[in-house]
């Protein structure tokens, strides 16, 4: 950029930083280029302070300066998964997610920071459903844990709902029977159970514990084929995935509901 905000120099790589196009006043003066390294520009070798880099081979030329103990290919560029990796100076090899959170442990208040995955665990869900977007009743239960930044931590979440549209809502017995306001619309028939794991962006398992809405989709014939669940509230997600014959089960189905997430020991 130069002092009016133009693009004097502009380039596009491929995955492992060999020049694919250049257009720019100064795009063959500019020496700084890929990954923020700087380019030799008569052997076309990136310089990254303790190694060379041919992005061409997408290979170091010189050793692994730890040896063995940074794998067995002592040439390889970033463990050859350029998309996820990064090496700041050619001795180490960085994850890209590690870094993310990094910086937001360091600068939580950046946007998109609050998204970011904090939590990791697996459950055992059940649920049936009958609808046909129109009447429909639909109910579901699932008992989980995980790791989360506070430590480790269980829940329990369910949710019930029917009537003509979903009208009425269960999710918080003996105070929020009827909620015809709530749509909870279901559609398709299924019954399932099975294994699932989630992630969450929740630091604690409390964080869980509040009525949220929840999109379903369950798929199974004889077996729980797959599932997938998305939970949000109050700034807090939960997204569950089930992975093909984690279960039983037969249907296909997906629902909108409120649902209501507990935590365990509390």
């Amino acid at each position: 950029m130069d002092a009016s905000q133009a693009s004097v120099a502009d380039y596009k790589y491929d995955p492992f930083g060999r020049t694919i196009s250049s257009s720019g006043a100064l795009a063959a003066a500019n020496t700084y280029r890929f990954s923020s390294k700087e380019l030799m520009t008569v052997s076309g070798f990136y310089y990254y302070g303790y190694r060379f880099y041919d992005p061409v081979t997408q290979r170091w030329l010189n050793r692994e300066p730890i040896q063995e103990r940074g794998g067995v290919n002592l040439y390889a560029f970033v463990g050859n998964n350029s998309t996820d990796k990064y090496d700041l100076d050619g001795r180490c090899i960085g994850e890209l997610a590690g870094a993310i959170k990094a910086l937001c442990s360091l600068y939580p208040n950046t946007p998109g920071c609050a998204m970011v995955p904090k939590s990791v665990g697996g459950m055992l869900t059940g649920d049936a459903t009958v609808g046909n977007g129109g009447f429909s009743g639909h109910g579901e239960l699932s008992v989980g844990g995980g790791l989360f930044p506070s430590g480790p931590g269980g829940f329990l979440s369910y949710g019930f709902s029917g009537g003509p549209f979903g009208g009425w809502s269960a999710q918080n017995p003996g105070s929020n029977w009827n909620q015809s306001q709530n749509l909870n619309p279901a559609l398709g028939v299924n019954a399932a159970a099975g294994l699932a794991g989630w992630i969450s962006n929740a630091q604690h398992p409390s964080d869980l514990g509040r009525t949220i809405r929840t999109i379903s989709l369950n798929t199974g014939l004889g077996v729980k084929w797959g599932s997938l669940q998305f939970s949000y509230g109050h700034g807090i997600y939960q997204f569950g995935f089930g992975p093909p014959v984690a279960g039983i089960g037969g249907g296909l189905s997906a629902t909108c509901q409120n649902t209501t997430t507990k935590t365990i020991g509390d």
